[in-house]
Order: C-alpha cells, then sequence, then structure tokens
C-alpha cells in the first residue's frame, strides 16, 4: 500500500494577531473587570461616606458646644423682686439687684444656676440641682431654700428637704431651719425660726441680727434702689426687725432714731 500524505491547508490566511481580534476581541477576563469595575466605583462612594459621617460628627460637636455654652441670663434691678421659672418647672424669686444665668439648652443633662446677690429656690425633684456662686455652691435634689452671696458674705437658709453645702474647704449638710453663714472667713451654723416656709425678705420684712449697720443700709438701698449718705460713722451692729415701710425714708427713720444719726438719701 503506497503512503499516501496528506496536506492541510489552513482556511484562513491572517496572522494570529488578526485572527485573535476577528474571534476573540470581545471576550474579556471577568474577574480583572470585576476588579476594576468595583474599584473604580467603591472609590467614590468609600469618600462620600467619609465624608458624610464626618460632616455629622462635626454638627453633632457643633450643636453640643452651641448648647453647652449658650446662657440665659435674668437681671432684678434694685428696688424690685422678679420670679422665674426654670426649664423644669422649678421657680426662682430674685431679691433687688440679683442676677442668674443657667443653660436650657444643656438643662436635661446638668441642672446648674450661677447666682449674684440673693434668691429663693424651690426645686423640683429629679436629677441634681446645683446654684454655683463665687463664694461657694449648693446642691439638692428637691427642695425649698434661700442663697445670699454678696461680697464677702455667703448665707444659705434650708425651708425643707435638705441641702448640701460647699465653701471655703467646708462642707455641711442643712436640714428644714438650719442655715450656715459665713462672713470674713467666720463660718457660723445655727437653726432659724420661720413658720411662712419663705425668707423675710419674700415678706416685706427687715430682719438683722448683728448686722453691720453699713450693711443694713445698703439692704435698704437696694430694696428701694436709693443712695444713702451720712456724715457720721456707721461702726454699729444692728439686730431687729420690721415691716418694709412704702418709702425709703421711713425706713431710714427707723435707724436713724435707734442711734441718733442723721441718714440722707441722695437725689
Amino acid at each position: 500500500m503506497k503512503n499516501i500524505k496528506f496536506k492541510i491547508e489552513p482556511q484562513w490566511k491572517e496572522s494570529k494577531e488578526a485572527i485573535w481580534d476577528k474571534h476573540f476581541a470581545g471576550l474579556t477576563d471577568v474577574s480583572a473587570e470585576d476588579n476594576s469595575g468595583t474599584s473604580s466605583k467603591s472609590l467614590p462612594f468609600l469618600r462620600w461616606t467619609m465624608i458624610s459621617v464626618a460632616a455629622s460628627f462635626i454638627l453633632i460637636l457643633g450643636l453640643a458646644g452651641f448648647a453647652y455654652l449658650y446662657q440665659v441670663t435674668i437681671y432684678n434691678q434694685a428696688g424690685a423682686q422678679l420670679s422665674a421659672v426654670l426649664p423644669d418647672g422649678s421657680k426662682v424669686e430674685m431679691n433687688a439687684a440679683s442676677q442668674i444665668q443657667y443653660k436650657p439648652y444643656w438643662w436635661k443633662i446638668n441642672r446648674g444656676v450661677s447666682l449674684q446677690g440673693e434668691a429663693f429656690f424651690k426645686v423640683k425633684k429629679g436629677s441634681g440641682f446645683t446654684v454655683h456662686t463665687s463664694l461657694g455652691e449648693v446642691r439638692v435634689l428637691g427642695t425649698s431654700f434661700n442663697v445670699y452671696a454678696r461680697g464677702t458674705d455667703f448665707q444659705v437658709s434650708c425651708f425643707t428637704g435638705k441641702v448640701q453645702v460647699r465653701f471655703a474647704n467646708t462642707q455641711k449638710i442643712l436640714l428644714p431651719n438650719m442655715r450656715v453663714s459665713a462672713t470674713q472667713g467666720q463660718i457660723r451654723s445655727d437653726g432659724f425660726c420661720n413658720h411662712s416656709g419663705v425668707p423675710d425678705w419674700k415678706m416685706g420684712l427687715f430682719c438683722f441680727e448683728q448686722a453691720p449697720l453699713a450693711k443694713v443700709i445698703q439692704e435698704i438701698e437696694r430694696r428701694y434702689d436709693v443712695k444713702v449718705e451720712t456724715s457720721y460713722p456707721l461702726n454699729y451692729l444692728y439686730t431687729g426687725s420690721f415691716e418694709m415701710p412704702k418709702t425709703a425714708e421711713e425706713a431710714l427713720d427707723i435707724l436713724s432714731q435707734t442711734y441718733s444719726i442723721p441718714l440722707r438719701i441722695l437725689k
């Protein structure tokens, strides 16, 4: 049998590059496309997500900072009494020439009031309630009490509940009808008798116990919004109480007759 030789002629005559382009150019590497596609689409998304989170965080910090720093100031002028209601319904009544400050948007986190002067508080029960002064602080849960903080004089009187007072490296717990005073570094704790449930000044009374006459006159000046002058020394101590007269002249007459010294109101 003769050897038969077969010669196979290819059906195309293009180069392998041309053939690949003609028949297989539409095919792609799925994994490569997925990876490259995911990367190109995810990067902007992740970037915007991070920007949104950062913006939200900055906004929250900004709102928290605003809530912490924003304060309401209520000032009561001389010659008047003023009542105010705090965010939780607690009440504060200010004596003449007194001021309070508090943070309304921070109230649920920290119930706190800064006081200059004298005020009577009726506090709603709840979280701790603190009155800050330059001379000391008073902390309660739910009670009524009076705070006096003028110059170097600091006094806290408890009417109902329990009061914790901190001042001059001292801490005192007050129960009803107890008070603590600090004058020029001298600390005194004692009791007082009060059947009305409010401080004397709220009832229109002047009440003093071994008070320097100069400070008695200062209280009269605040209550009536006047200025008093005298050429006589005021080195007296006054103990007594009297109803607040209609005019400052009548109040000064009581002191003038007691000490035989002339007291005049500046016009």
